[in-house]
């Protein structure tokens, strides 16, 4: 499969204190390109971007172990969703849905070793 029309990369952090995460991110130099109460985004470097997470989504299993989800950014949800669907991978969903707190479409499914691969397509500039 070609990895084209790949736009970039997120990965998701989740914490209790995200303005203390937030303010280390920033001291290392990595640009806040999306400041919510709930939801920052820094880019790291292009196209490569790290979401931190907090409030009422953080998992109640963050202490037991660290929450990590990759998002692969694309230009074509539906396109890729039915790559994926048509080579056999499990996807945790039916059809490509939208989220209810950003203007996004996405879908995901889990890697071999249960890590979560989340893909989506902002509607918006960073779903905002």
């Amino acid at each position: 499969m070609s990895v084209q029309g790949l736009q970039g990369t997120m990965t998701l952090f989740y914490y209790r204190d995200l303005e203390a995460a937030s303010a280390f991110y920033e001291s290392i130099g990595f640009t806040l390109e999306v400041d919510l109460d709930w939801w920052k985004v820094f880019r790291v470097v292009g196209r490569f971007y790290l979401g931190l997470v907090g409030g009422d989504i953080v998992p109640e299993d963050i202490d037991s172990k660290k929450a990590v989800k990759l998002i692969v950014m694309v230009d074509d949800i539906d396109a890729w969703f039915n790559k994926l669907k048509e080579l056999g991978l499990k996807l945790d969903h039916e059809e490509v849905y939208s989220s209810s707190r950003l203007n996004l479409r996405e879908f995901s499914l889990s890697d071999p070793e249960g890590y979560s691969i989340e893909f989506g397509q902002f509607l918006s500039p960073l779903g905002v």
